[in-house]
């Protein structure tokens, strides 16, 4: 376990990470003062000490100590350091376990690594944290939490993982093999092959997949708890939480093929699908006390000989026809046939998360992910989440008025709108027509902007952020749908 309640002096070649804020110092005579992204490190013969600084104390926010924590993680990594630890009594605010929680997930977040090269990555990561505790029942408080934060953090890196996978090596085939490693205990994993899905009738799922020599894999996850948070006589009781990620695991557009510039950031394009898997892996050591069910339908993108052409028309699961106005609003297609499968389970609630727009990061950049859904309570929750862990969201309206933007003159509905008017808006629009109960409530996640970062910043490596898995153990958490550890 990388993080776990210690004592109070650091192993050797450890340090101690002290937070001031504007004006302390750690020592009379140091040259800091606890400027915001001001570090200062001590070293001593034995352990070293690290001074970071956190700003004005009236303007602290939880960002702030996140960035904190990770960028002082990362530099003392980079000097060599194989372990840190924090001391609740020395943190200079009275919510020291929740200051805790915060440093240790944002320092085990920071460590990850992903390296195809032939040779190891010279560049070591830490090797373990401990949380310095005041007394005997704090230390049982964090250790709790500690082991809520490696499970959830296992999660997110095996999304990132996932979604760091080149289109090579991350086929349909290679996340269904992964994924059915899962399968076991609570968890169960099936996997739907081309025909399953054909049988099916999921014509949309597979229209995206026609261009493609790699098979598709819908994949389907199960989960159910031995204890449930849920009243009996609840008319939701026993009803799961369905979880649809989008995973097109290489997009280059089809037919309406992309630009070359960047395409290869479409690796990431299976995202959702990974943030899916990730939140199942996690369920087997959390045991939320609430049914799960994850569907991931998985496919390339790409123009072959037998690839959807713009002006075909397909029918989805539900029944309904789709005029495929531009082949590279694929995510859509696929999760439409999802999202009404998804209906087979009486659902309490459905969640799904794609990187669905390009528009989205025109409207919210990096900073949010955009929501839209059709239940105040749900969408509030997920925001109240995202606030909480730092995965951010900002709802979008889903409103009858852009409807007319997607009617089609010759099927159901068209894929894309008529011009490039309120893009990620209509992407909610298009999916809130392949519900199969338009009362169960959906939100729907587009984490187009926010699904991976090429250059790595606030002490956060490079590539996939494994967003989603957080977010939901957060939700789950806040409900009450998680055992005490």
């Amino acid at each position: 376990m990388f993080a776990e309640v210690g004592g109070r002096r650091p192993p050797r070649k450890g340090c101690s990470i002290r937070f001031f804020f504007e004006g302390q110092k750690p020592t009379p005579a140091a040259d800091f003062h606890g400027k915001s992204g001001e570090r200062l490190f001590l070293p001593g013969d034995d352990a070293h000490r690290l001074a970071v600084g956190l700003g004005p104390k009236d303007k602290f926010e939880r960002d702030g100590l996140r960035k904190a924590s990770a960028e002082a993680a990362q530099e003392l990594a980079g000097r060599g350091v194989r372990h840190v630890t924090f001391e609740t009594d020395a943190w200079p605010l009275p919510d020291a376990e929740e200051a805790a929680g915060i440093f240790a997930e944002s320092v085990r977040l920071s460590q990850y690594r992903f390296s195809l090269r032939s040779e190891a990555p010279k560049d070591k990561p830490l090797e373990s944290l401990a949380i310095v505790c005041r007394s005997a029942a704090e230390r049982g408080r964090i250790g709790s939490l500690l082991h809520y934060i490696e499970a959830v953090a296992d999660g997110v890196d095996l999304a990132r993982d996932l979604s760091n996978l080149p289109g090579n090596m991350g086929s349909p085939a290679e996340l269904a093999r992964r994924a059915r490693k899962l399968s076991g205990g609570a968890v169960r994993v099936q996997v739907l092959d081309r025909r399953a899905c054909e049988r099916l009738g999921m014509g949309a799922f597979l229209a995206v997949a026609r261009g493609s020599h790699e098979p598709p894999a819908f994949l389907v996850f199960q989960y159910n708890p031995k204890s449930k948070t849920q009243n009996p006589k609840s008319p939701t009781a026993g009803r799961p939480i369905v979880l649809v990620g989008k995973g097109v695991t290489f997009d280059s557009g089809g037919i309406s093929i992309k630009p070359s510039d960047k395409m290869e950031e479409m690796k990431h394009d299976k995202s959702g699908a990974a943030a899916v898997i990730g939140i199942f892996s996690a369920a087997r050591t959390l045991q939320p006390r609430v049914p799960l069910v994850g569907l991931a339908p998985l496919t390339e993108n790409l123009p072959g000989g037998a690839a959807t052409r713009p002006g075909d028309v397909v029918r989805s699961l539900s029944g309904k026809t789709i005029e495929v106005k531009n082949t590279d609003a694929e995510g859509r297609l696929i999760l439409a046939d999802a999202l009404f499968y998804a209906g087979r389970f009486r659902p309490e609630a459905v969640i799904d998360m794609a990187t669905l727009t390009g528009a989205c990061s025109i409207a919210l950049g990096d900073v949010y992910a955009a929501i839209l859904s059709n239940n105040d309570a749900l969408a509030q929750s997920l925001q109240e989440a995202g606030e909480t862990c730092g995965e951010r969201l900002w709802r979008l309206p889903l409103h009858d008025g852009y409807d007319r933007l997607i009617k089609s003159s010759v099927a159901d509905v068209q894929n894309i709108p008529e011009g490039r008017l309120a893009g990620t808006i209509i992407g909610g629009m298009f999916l809130k027509k392949f519900l199969a109960d338009e009362h169960v409530p959906w939100a729907h996640l587009d984490i187009a902007a926010t699904a991976w970062d090429t250059r790595g910043r606030d002490g956060r490596p490079p590539g996939a952020t494994g967003i989603g898995v957080r977010l939901f153990y957060e939700f789950l958490r806040a409900r009450g749908d998680l055992p005490k550890m």
